[in-house]
């Protein structure tokens, strides 16, 4: 599925491939290592095919295209990285993480390395408006992982609490691949405004489907079931069952609120009280709305290859097993 729809951009995607074996070299063999171990345990790579279909969909995939979806993933490489040394995490992907292998002092230089190396590429593109969001990025990505430590544990928070974090964690990468995208093409502001909100409906739709695998057996992301309400982080599909006015919501409420730990017993329960009460469902229609929204914002572009396969990445992204 991935491979069709990188298929119109495919040659642009090798140029960023190579690119971005380049960036990760290092003559430092921990980092040789390292670099290894992501490239074996790397992801579907749609930052950066939102960026490339952005660009094409824009008209002209250039080599700023290239170097803003090399740096962009570099920076969403550094950024689960960190993330897993603060979340303690010992999987990614179903693949043992950098600070699992290594330990926690290699993973966050190894981060560092990379940042830098966003630094380093992203000065060389004359595009002051790209080099500015992918700064505001960065920003929103550490505030984002607060905004989710603050709130830890914190079950009465409502749906914006839950939004904002969202947009700041998942959103605003996928909205800066594919501004910097239509940018780097050499777009108009409008264009790019309506290409980031489709980023940023789109990361907000795919952090939703995230949260519901999070309830279910058959989840293939390296975490186990209830691993979320473990680590007391807010998911949707409670918020949506906590805030009915029932007495089990308010059992759950009070459970939630006066538990430090829940046993796996625990966990289970509350789920399925929110499965029981709508919450699967309630987010699910959250994520089609924001799939609308998102098909809306390519309106203004003509039909084409690769307005094809931005919005056959939206539907995998919202209809994807894992």
């Amino acid at each position: 599925m991935i491979q069709e729809i990188r298929k119109p951009i495919e040659p642009y995607f090798e140029q960023y491939r190579i690119a971005l074996e380049n960036a990760m070299n290092s003559d430092v063999p921990a980092l040789q290592h390292v670099t290894k171990h992501l490239k074996e345990s790397s992801g579907k790579q749609i930052r950066p095919m939102l960026v490339l279909l952005s660009a094409a969909l824009c008209g002209n995939v250039s080599e700023y295209s290239i170097s803003s979806a090399v740096s962009l993933e570099l920076l969403h490489t550094a950024s689960l990285i960190h993330d897993d040394v603060v979340d303690d995490a010992l999987e990614r992907r179903s693949q043992a993480s950098v600070k699992a292998l290594w330990n926690n002092k290699i993973a966050i230089l190894s981060g560092d390395f990379y940042l830098a190396k966003v630094l380093d590429i992203i000065s060389s593109i004359p595009y002051p408006s790209i080099i500015k969001s992918v700064g505001f990025l960065g920003a929103s990505l550490a505030s984002g992982e607060i905004q989710q430590l603050s709130h830890s544990k914190d079950f009465s928070a409502t749906e914006d609490v839950y939004y904002q974090i969202i947009k700041n964690k998942t959103a605003s990468l996928f909205a800066t691949c594919t501004y910097a995208g239509a940018i780097s093409s050499g777009a108009d502001a409008s264009l790019a405004e309506k290409l980031r909100l489709f980023g940023e409906y789109l990361g907000i739709a795919f952090q939703i489907k995230d949260d519901i695998f999070d309830y279910f057996e058959n989840n293939k992301l390296g975490k186990p079931i209830g691993n979320d309400l473990s680590e007391g982080k807010l998911t949707l599909p409670l918020i949506h069952a906590l805030s009915l006015d029932t007495a089990d919501a308010l059992h759950y409420r009070s459970l939630l609120s006066s538990a430090k730990t829940l046993s796996v017993q625990q966990v289970a329960e509350i789920y399925q009280f929110a499965k029981d009460n709508g919450g699967i469902v309630y987010a699910l229609e959250a994520a089609n709305h924001y799939r609308e929204l998102a098909i809306a914002q390519l309106d203004s572009f003509d039909d084409n290859e690769y307005k094809t396969s931005m919005i056959a990445l939206l539907e995998y992204c919202i209809n994807r097993n894992y």
